[in-house]
């Protein structure tokens, strides 16, 4: 009998794309946006805590000021986390404000490094290993071509690794990594 029997395809897939350190029995971070792929990971990561029958499962999301629709996006992923009985932490993040636009540094960057620097805060806070998010290979594609169309050495080629360190003491992790987009939605 495989750890995946009875579950969903999807979900089996994303079990798949967890790291071996992974662990149910210890507080985890799921990065949920409110897009299709973080919520397909949400509903797949809950079915999996469900069958381990994981005690803390935490939702983080960062609302930026970026579109007027953010904070639908917020309410969206906090009423889901909380239908699925997880906590949800989010932030306001004020992206126009963040001195590294100010000092050059591109939008999408520094969203990511606050978006980052919040996880990171938040595993702390609530001792959790591991910071699972949502992207997925058609994710993988875009970022190895941009990077190549910056002219990035060999290391830039490689993409995005499905789990790496975030700080000391937590992984980032991507399960959805190695499916396709059109398969979550």
């Amino acid at each position: 009998m495989s750890i995946n029997d009875g579950l969903s395809e999807f979900s089996a897939d994303v079990s798949d794309g967890l790291p071996s350190s992974w662990d149910w029995q210890q507080p985890v971070i799921i990065g949920v946006s409110g897009g299709a792929d973080s919520m397909a990971l949400l509903c797949s990561l809950a079915e999996l805590s469900r069958r381990e029958e994981s005690p803390s499962v935490a939702v983080a999301h960062v609302e930026y000021d970026l579109r007027p629709e953010a904070s639908r996006d917020r309410e969206f992923v906090v009423q889901h986390a909380e239908q699925l009985g997880f906590s949800c932490y989010w932030e306001k993040v004020r992206i126009q404000e963040a001195s590294k636009v100010q000092q050059g540094g591109g939008t999408e960057a520094v969203a990511r490094q606050l978006r980052y620097d919040f996880f990171s805060r938040l595993a702390f806070e609530i001792g959790a290993r591991h910071v699972a998010v949502g992207h997925t290979r058609d994710d993988q594609a875009e970022t190895i071509l941009h990077r190549l169309l910056r002219g990035t050495g060999l290391g830039g080629v490689a993409g995005m690794a499905g789990a790496r360190e975030l700080c000391k003491g937590v992984s980032l992790v991507r399960p959805l990594l190695k499916i396709r987009r059109q398969k979550p939605r």
